[in-house]
């Protein structure tokens, strides 16, 4: 599972690498600015959270195993999706990034911390980078 975390979350990272794709506010936006789900191909640019539910949809949507069954699927996406946000959450209060508090037990969502006026995209890809260092150092 650690390698998957790790794909999904260098997949995040690197749908919003750019400021242009990356978005607070909302999950994703559209060329035009409107809220849209971070699935659809309209979206332009992500939040963190966003960036994490993509990569995680995208993953999932890769050929089934010989079995047909997808690559990720029912609690193991849950389970993904959870140490993913857990980890960037972690790393960006580990980064220092303002108004992130000491990670919870349960989920710490990322939008919460990516949409504070004081957060900045460099900020975000900070604790993408803390996060993917974090996993790789387990494997």
């Amino acid at each position: 599972m650690t390698d998957t975390l790790l794909t999904v979350l260098k997949m995040a990272r690197g749908r919003i690498d750019t400021p242009e794709k990356w978005a607070k506010g909302a999950f994703a936006l559209d060329a035009e600015g409107n809220a849209i789900n971070p699935r659809y191909e309209g979206a332009v640019c992500l939040c963190a959270e966003g960036a994490i539910r993509w990569a995680l949809w995208e993953f999932k949507q890769e050929e089934p195993n010989e079995y047909g069954e997808h690559n990720l699927t029912g609690h193991d996406a849950y389970e993904i999706k959870r140490l993913a946000y857990n980890a960037v959450w972690k790393a960006a209060h580990e980064a220092g990034v303002p108004g992130v508090d000491a990670p919870s037990e349960d989920f710490d969502y990322p939008s919460n911390f990516n949409d504070l006026d004081t957060t900045t995209h460099e900020h975000v890809l900070a604790a993408f980078d803390g996060a993917i260092a974090a996993v790789e150092s387990q494997l």
